[in-house]
């Protein structure tokens, strides 16, 4: 149903990341995904505009907390509820997805919201 889409880039000696989202909000681009008009059982298309102007707001809103509390309390235990694979044996690919670098067991997100894998 969504996706977080990110890019590394180094430029003069510095590194920048870009990330961006992408939401399949009224269809979907391959089968055996979701949308969000799916998910919510919608008898109507959703309306983008709306739907792009909350989810900016929610993000600003995210961020002024990120800054003025940090991870670790603004948004560490939001994605704690919602993290998937916990528990469950995970692989660690090569950026290009053509070999495993490493095995073993995701076992949560540390402080600064770096995947904790056991093996």
């Amino acid at each position: 149903m969504s996706g977080v889409l990110p890019k590394c880039e180094t430029k003069d000696s510095k590194c920048y990341l870009w990330i961006g989202i992408g939401v399949n909000i009224n269809g979907v681009p391959i089968a055996g995904s979701t949308s969000l008009k799916e998910q919510l059982e919608c008898p109507e298309d959703i309306e983008i505009v709306p739907f792009i102007d909350k989810l900016s707001a929610i993000l600003m809103e995210n961020v002024k907390k990120l800054r003025s509390l940090g991870f670790k309390q603004s948004l560490k235990p939001k994605i704690e509820k919602r993290l998937e694979f916990l528990n469950e044996e995970v692989n660690i690919f090569y950026i290009k997805l053509q070999n495993v670098l490493y095995t073993g067991t995701f076992v949560g997100i540390n402080e600064y919201g770096h995947a904790l894998i056991e093996n």
